[in-house]
């Protein structure tokens, strides 16, 4: 299909309606062969779409003295939480926590790990300014297959140490692959009275992947010869 693509609602569990679709039609003439004999093809249909997958960490900041204060009140340590979208390639976002911490400043770990869980390929270029957009990228060289594009984005007093907040990822086989920062948090408020009494400091870290999704089918058509009478 060369018109230049076309849009498909996605489907909405919410108000319980399908996806939209759409027919590609294609025309071949079948070759001549002698009768009693087959040709058998393998024609294969790929389909390509853009997509971005999404994922949000809360990162709780516990000061020592309200840790305190929480445990001496019987209540359950808090807990981070993370929002993820429905999508082919998967990000999940883990960090230790809650952080418990003495100090204004507190550094740790944040691990990002992308699986792809279909059955199709993600595919970014390395260099988007050499090519005149994601779907010429795409097609006309499989070297930027198996790469997503990450993100992170962080609120202002939060800091990568040692990783970009944008950055290509090859997936290892196409199916995965993981990276590990360091982040730094400045001006982190101590003062048990004036931050949640059962939370602490709280900040959402979003990352997401910006990529092209590439979807095969095959199906098999036979040519048989036929007696012409």
């Amino acid at each position: 299909y060369v018109s230049g693509g076309f849009d498909l609602l996605p489907p909405n569990p919410s108000f319980s309606t399908e996806g939209a679709s759409f027919t590609c039609s294609w025309k071949y003439i079948a070759p001549e062969i002698p009768p009693t004999t087959s040709l058998t093809y393998t024609p294969t249909a790929r389909v390509y779409y853009e997509y971005t997958s999404e994922t949000i960490k809360y990162v709780n900041i516990v000061p020592r003295d309200q840790l305190l204060l929480i445990q001496n009140s019987g209540a359950s340590m808090p807990s981070e939480t993370a929002s993820q979208s429905r999508s082919p390639i998967m990000l999940t976002v883990e960090t230790p926590g809650p952080i418990r911490t003495s100090q204004e400043t507190v550094e740790f770990p944040l691990k990002v790990t992308i699986d792809n869980i279909d059955s199709g390929i993600a595919c970014y270029p390395n260099d988007r300014d050499a090519y005149a957009d994601m779907l010429d990228a795409c097609k006309r060289t499989n070297l930027n297959w198996n790469k997503i594009n990450v993100k992170i984005t962080l609120p202002k007093n939060v800091h990568l140490v040692d990783c970009n907040t944008e950055m290509v990822i090859d997936l290892l086989r196409g199916n995965t692959n993981s990276f590990i920062c360091a982040v730094t948090v400045n001006n982190i408020n101590l003062d048990p009275t004036k931050v949640n009494s059962t939370t602490g400091n709280v900040f959402a870290i979003p990352v997401s992947g910006e990529y092209m999704y590439l979807l095969d089918k095959p199906t098999t058509i036979r040519v048989s010869g036929t007696q012409t009478l």
